[in-house]
């Protein structure tokens, strides 16, 4: 119910409607699963929101959950939109030492930055 809602509320670009789902979520004691972040990471990254995402990675890796490939692209699609290009080698290499591996996208995102 709050993923599908994060999710069509990130399709809109209302990441601020997304984390206050998010938010909603834990606050009513449910436990957000990998499908629960990575539809808020996207909703975040839509709007360009890399920071935000970071901090769901960091979370969602601190809760014992593994980002998925697509998360952590988002992420730096979404850095490399705003010309950060410092988060590509950090996340890359986060990547390679704890998953999800890096894939053709990851390092096209990151050549980008």
């Amino acid at each position: 119910h709050y993923t599908a809602l994060i999710g069509n509320l990130g399709r809109r670009r209302d990441w601020q409607g997304a984390l206050a789902a998010y938010a909603q979520m834990q606050s009513k004691g449910l436990t957000p699963n990998a499908i629960t972040y990575s539809a808020t990471v996207s909703a975040v990254c839509r709007s360009r929101r890399w920071e935000l995402s970071m901090s769901l990675l960091d979370t969602m890796r601190h809760s014992q959950l593994k980002p998925c490939a697509v998360s952590c692209n988002a992420t730096l699609t979404a850095a490399a939109s705003m010309q950060h290009w410092r988060l590509a080698p950090q996340l890359l290499e986060q990547m390679q030492r704890e998953g999800p591996a890096p894939n053709k996208i990851t390092y096209n995102a990151s050549i980008a930055a």
